[in-house]
């Protein structure tokens, strides 16, 4: 599957039938080292300035429509959660002197469990 075959598609929750957004608007996170598309990454809703993104791991995607994604949400991980837990740990590490958590827990691209995976943001 190519990414012109998903650009453009609306992203839509299995339970709850709300949408999510449209690919266009969406980052992918790929697993280099296996070649394959490990999550997509859409912008949650909130004000202005917010960051919060949730993070849908491709075994969360249940189906690929002509028109539409269909994603089941309950996958989903909010990255804002992960930084901050992130933050904490590098801060608990960095009291004790450890700082070997920096590059693996790395919340944009890096290594992360072992592969490396690259974020793509996708649209203008």
């Amino acid at each position: 599957m190519r990414y012109s075959d998903l650009a453009g598609k609306e992203i839509i929750d299995i339970d709850q039938g709300i949408r999510l957004g449209v690919v266009n608007d969406t980052d992918l996170i790929i697993d280099t080292a296996e070649g394959r598309v490990a999550a997509i990454v859409i912008p949650a809703r909130g004000g202005f300035w917010s960051r919060r993104e949730l993070e849908i791991p491709w075994h969360g995607i249940r189906k690929i429509g002509v028109d539409l994604i269909i994603v089941d949400l309950s996958t989903a991980v909010d990255r804002e959660a992960v930084r901050a837990a992130d933050r904490t740990a590098l801060h608990s590490a960095a009291a004790v002197g450890d700082t070997t958590r920096d590059s693996k827990y790395s919340s944009r691209g890096g290594s992360r469990g072992g592969h490396d995976h690259r974020r793509f943001q996708l649209g203008p």
